[in-house]
């Protein structure tokens, strides 16, 4: 028999079992055969749970112990992040394949392609650098793009056939003498792209469902050209891909989608550089630098700017113009 002022509740009064051991409460007023049933009621309802109640015991307090539930140390797991979150992101299988990768994001908004002879004017200086690099050596012995063409070779794609973006760009320079004259913000970048060696993707964000996953593809994903035919990308191969199964780039830094490429009616655009040579964290930071005050000069500063790494892979975006 419990001492006064004392009671011995065991776990299969709560459950509806027998057992041999229980938890001593300490209460001078508690000794009431129904306390059980309450206890097992008050229970029930806090966990919503009719089994055997899973405790382990604190210090004794006042003489007695209070009973806690297993769990209830444990810090609460984090809510799932929404889909519906502007988020660009590499997922881990990049990093852990590509350990050398270093990428920056910029996002703009208020685009418009009036600033044609400003944006030319912004992009000269770039194009400079480019070829004063080109008169000392070819592209394919750059650094930047050498490292480009081990990562397509390891992916099973043959380097002189599949070029990063980069490369395509330095080649046409070197053998035409300049770049076409696209859309402002295409003709900055290009040229951006060109005198650093590194690939800029850049989507109208309108047409773009979030998260933007680069990640390697399923194959179920669908990429659509700027020749009209829609294609499949290979399993495996690196995509830039979204939500509704929309591939926006194939081959990783090879080739932009038709689906989200810049447009005259283009207002808010997302920038991507990637890059895989050593020391390339530093040369993303410069160029975001470089970008940044070009931006701010022919329309606005961006609103997000953002160094990735495998330690920090995602950039959250601002919306309001999605249209996706």
């Amino acid at each position: 028999m419990s001492p006064p002022g004392r009671f011995f509740l065991p776990p299969c009064a709560l459950a509806g079992e027998q057992a041999a051991s229980g938890f001593a409460f300490g209460h001078p007023a508690l000794d009431l055969p129904g306390l059980a049933a309450d206890v097992r009621s008050l229970y029930a309802r806090a966990t919503a749970r009719t089994d055997a109640l899973a405790c382990d015991a604190l210090p004794p307090t006042s003489g007695g112990f209070l009973p806690r539930h297993a769990g209830a140390a444990r810090r609460p797991a984090a809510p799932p992040e929404p889909r519906s979150a502007m988020l660009l992101r590499h997922t881990p299988e990049v990093w852990t394949s590509f350990p050398s990768l270093a990428a920056g994001a910029l996002q703009v908004r208020g685009i418009t392609s009036a600033p044609v002879r400003a944006a030319a004017c912004e992009a000269q200086p770039l194009l400079e650098r480019a070829r004063r690099r080109l008169a000392q050596n070819s592209e394919s012995a750059f650094p930047e793009i050498q490292a480009w063409r081990r990562a397509y070779a390891a992916m099973g794609m043959k380097p002189t056939q599949y070029r990063c973006a980069a490369e395509a760009l330095l080649r046409r320079l070197r053998l035409e003498g300049d770049l076409p004259r696209l859309h402002p913000l295409v003709t900055l970048c290009n040229a951006a792209s060109a005198a650093y060696a590194i690939p800029i993707a850049v989507l109208d964000l309108r047409h773009v469902a979030f998260p933007l996953e680069i990640r390697p593809a399923a194959g179920t994903e669908s990429y659509q050209g700027f020749g009209g035919d829609p294609e499949r990308p290979e399993p495996g191969e690196i995509i830039y891909a979204d939500p509704q199964g929309r591939a926006h780039a194939r081959r990783w830094t090879h080739r932009q989608s038709a689906v989200s490429a810049v447009r005259e009616d283009t207002r808010d655009a997302l920038i991507v550089a990637e890059c895989l040579h050593a020391g390339g964290a530093d040369d993303i930071a410069r160029l975001l630098d470089e970008l940044h005050a070009a931006l701010a000069r022919l329309w606005q500063p961006p609103v997000v700017r953002a160094r990735l790494s495998a330690q920090a892979p995602a950039v959250a975006l601002q919306g309001g113009a999605q249209e996706a």
